[in-house]
């Protein structure tokens, strides 16, 4: 029975093995154990998965009743419930490493618009911090030519004042140079 379940597992059979077909399957026992390691547990066809269910159901087909008759022949039991249980439960789990590995790739997608993004948002972020440097710059040129400004204005306005103050003043001299003329012809004459 235990020698049925390999052959059905690494086999694909399609019927019971007998004993000598199974002898036979074990003959050369490095290139057996050779293909009992290369075994892919995560393939079993439904058909060979319910004929081995059988034989794992038998009350004796376990590693501790089989280790009475046989060494051998309770790890290759043990081997082949082992690999019917992983087989289950990769059943049910391949689809969560299906989404597992889905969603990692879209993260990894995700993560790496994030990065040009970010490489884009310090790109603007660098030329904001130039365009601010240079608005600064523009900002203490204008405070100085500002100031430069009031300063003229301010020496303007004296000058005006000066200005008017010596208008009045010409009027004055004018007047006074005048009569000072009209003085001396009365003076000479």
């Amino acid at each position: 029975d235990v020698c049925a379940c390999a052959a059905f597992l690494l086999k694909n059979e399609k019927k019971r093995m007998e004993w000598k077909a199974a002898q036979k399957m074990m003959a050369n026992p490095a290139a057996f154990i050779d293909e009992v390691k290369a075994f892919n547990a995560n393939e079993i066809p439904e058909n060979t998965l319910k004929e081995c269910d059988a034989l794992i159901a038998l009350p004796f087909f376990n590693y501790d009743t089989m280790k009475s008759k046989s060494t051998a022949a309770a790890n290759l039991a043990n081997w082949a419930i082992n690999c019917v249980k992983y087989h289950k439960i990769y059943v049910k789990v391949a689809p969560l490493m299906a989404k597992v590995e889905e969603a990692t790739r879209t993260k990894n997608e995700a993560e790496a618009s994030l990065a040009i993004v970010l490489a884009k948002v310090a790109a603007i972020e660098e030329e904001c911090a130039r365009l601010d440097e240079k608005l600064n710059g523009a900002v203490t040129e204008k405070e100085r030519v500002e100031a430069q400004a009031a300063t003229c204005l301010e020496k303007l306005g004296l000058a005006e004042r000066l200005v008017n103050g010596l208008a009045d003043e010409y009027k004055r001299w004018t007047k006074t140079v005048a009569e000072l003329k009209d003085l001396t012809q009365k003076l000479i004459g």
